[in-house]
């Protein structure tokens, strides 16, 4: 599944893992210890998606590492978890209905960052940001239309806008980043839109 993850990725023109996330990576939970692990893979859909997530993140990480230090992270909390969740938008992006739930069920206190005190808001943005990066670069490779059919796998001109963007890390502020993705297109913009999202859905609307 971490194979799989990082094709996507270098098929749009982005880092391969360094040596060090496969030898210093715990993948799997070694059955002779306890350890604290984020994710004991296994392979399920879910998983799969959470693997391409995870991996998105490492490779903000590799791209801005050229920045000052104080620069390499993020142009918002949002932007991270963003281009974390791009890569699953199109081929693995899905809607299932909710179980019915009451009062009684806390299901808040069963996500870890509740628990962890791990602000939320940046979730929200980054569902909103993905979207707007989403059509920006459907847009740039001439698929804007449907929004939910297009894919950016193995497009390396798309993996170049991309790159543009997390090489600035937090280097401008964060509209300015935005900007340097949605430029040249229809959504080019400095401020936040749900109107891409709208469209992505409009069909199951």
């Amino acid at each position: 599944m971490y194979v799989v993850a990082e094709e996507f990725f270098t098929s749009i023109g982005l880092k391969k893992m360094p040596d060090t996330f496969w030898t210093h990576s715990m993948l799997k939970r070694p059955p002779d210890r306890d350890v604290v692990i984020k994710q004991c893979t296994i392979v399920t859909g879910d998983q799969f998606n959470t693997v391409h997530h995870e991996m998105g993140h490492v490779q903000y990480y590799l791209e801005y590492i050229n920045q000052p230090y104080l620069y390499r992270r993020g142009a918002n909390p949002g932007f991270h978890e963003g281009v974390a969740d791009i890569a699953s938008l199109c081929q693995y992006q899905g809607v299932s209905p909710p179980v019915e739930r009451s009062e009684d069920d806390f299901d808040p206190g069963a996500k870890y960052h509740i628990a962890s005190n791990t602000p939320y808001i940046s979730y929200f943005v980054s569902f909103v940001l993905q979207f707007q990066w989403h059509q920006a670069l459907c847009e740039l490779i001439g698929k804007a239309e449907p929004l939910h059919r297009c894919d950016i796998y193995r497009n390396i001109t798309a993996g170049n806008r991309l790159k543009e963007m997390l090489q600035m890390g937090a280097s401008k502020q964060w509209a300015e980043t935005l900007f340097t993705l949605t430029k040249g297109t229809s959504g080019e913009t400095r401020k936040l839109s749900v109107a891409p999202l709208l469209s992505y859905f409009k069909p199951l609307q």
